[in-house]
């Protein structure tokens, strides 16, 4: 899905182009790109969407399964691990019927989810550098001082760049070096 982002945003960027559809993205790309642009950007927005319907959906009602004790594998037949499958089927049924309500926004929300994943990422990041220099859960596995400080250092630069990303693009206006 991000290289469909990247490319689409690079290439429609340059055109100074901003549609708000997916399907003005698609009609866009044709005249740029060529005749086969925008039926490769629905190919790859259609099975990136598939992808991750499956993903995100199955990746949190695993997680849900390992959080509250439930049976949480697809190994499990239906019978064995009910709550697994059927909240795995919801999250899946309400995807759907969201993406199905006419006229909402989808680029705005794909872009907010994005936006939202990126705010959030600093409070994971620590709590996973926490986890990975924990001798107490890891034992000897766990990263040694200096592992954690390079780690430490680049999710640094990692926040400060998503930071500068998040700024209006006349920022540097503002500042006088």
């Amino acid at each position: 899905m991000i290289a469909v982002i990247v490319m689409t945003a690079a290439t429609l960027y340059k055109a100074h182009i901003v549609p708000s559809t997916a399907k003005a993205i698609g009609q866009s790309l044709i005249p740029l790109a060529g005749k086969y642009a925008g039926a490769l950007f629905a190919v790859g927005l259609y099975s990136s969407s598939l992808l991750a319907a499956f993903v995100v959906s199955m990746a949190f009602t695993w997680a849900a399964g390992e959080t509250w004790g439930y049976k949480h594998s697809l190994n499990h037949r239906f019978s064995e691990a009910k709550l697994f499958y059927f909240i795995y089927i919801v999250l899946i049924f309400v995807s759907a019927m969201l993406v199905l309500i006419p006229g909402i926004p989808l680029v705005t929300i794909m872009v907010d989810v994005e936006a939202f994943n990126g705010f959030i990422l600093p409070i994971v990041l620590g709590f996973l550098i926490a986890l990975a220099g924990s001798k107490r859960i890891l034992g000897e596995y766990a990263y040694s001082k200096k592992s954690i400080a390079v780690v430490g250092v680049l999710g640094l630069v990692m926040v400060i760049l998503g930071i500068i990303t998040a700024l209006p693009q006349s920022w540097l206006d503002y500042i006088h070096l």
